[in-house]
């Protein structure tokens, strides 16, 4: 497709002898395009592979006419507090959305002797990390068995981590609320 002329200035790169929009833009003119079910995965896709969220919210800022905005206006806003996937934007929105949750720290890097680990979300007060595990990134064996380990280490720092799964996340959002206050009750009474 060739496009002629614009009322607004997209950023742009050569690819061989043609001038290609910038991921950033591309992503934002054809979000409306994508199949519902696949539109959440297409950005965090593309910050994924490296695109950085402010360029994504810079180039919604700059299209004066995008089809499902709010949508999509949506999923940058969690982007730009932390959240790496459809589960936590999930968690941020409408499980762990209270002020009581406001202190947590969300993809929190934490060093160890034996690593460097994100935390998914973590509370420096009580040193409590909260791990939201969908079935992609923790579903296999050799994952658990990694996810086993980096508990340890954290363990071993003085970091609990409660582990909440998708299906408690959509399922169950009082219990997970319920579950993770409770803990920082009882570690912060330490």
């Amino acid at each position: 497709m060739k496009v002629r002329r614009l009322s607004y200035e997209v950023e742009t790169r050569s690819v061989g002898r043609l001038r290609v929009a910038m991921p950033a833009f591309a992503l934002v003119q054809g979000y409306g395009d994508i199949p519902r079910t696949a539109r959440t995965e297409a950005v965090y896709r593309l910050i994924h592979d490296g695109v950085s969220v402010d360029d994504l919210d810079l180039a919604l800022g700059s299209v004066p006419r995008v089809r499902e905005r709010r949508e999509l206006t949506r999923h940058i806003d969690a982007a730009l507090q932390g959240a790496e996937s459809w589960l936590e934007e999930e968690s941020l929105f409408t499980v762990f959305n209270t002020r009581e949750f406001g202190r947590f720290m969300r993809q929190h890097v934490i060093r160890s002797a034996h690593g460097r680990y994100r935390l998914d979300m973590y509370d420096p007060v009580t040193r409590t990390a909260v791990e939201l595990d969908g079935a992609a990134w923790h579903g296999a064996p050799d994952q658990r068995a990694r996810d086993l380990q980096r508990d340890a280490d954290l363990a071993a720092m003085g970091i609990q981590t409660v582990r909440l799964t998708y299906r408690d996340i959509v399922e169950r959002p009082q219990w997970c609320r319920q579950v993770v206050r409770e803990v920082l009750t009882r570690r912060s009474q330490r």
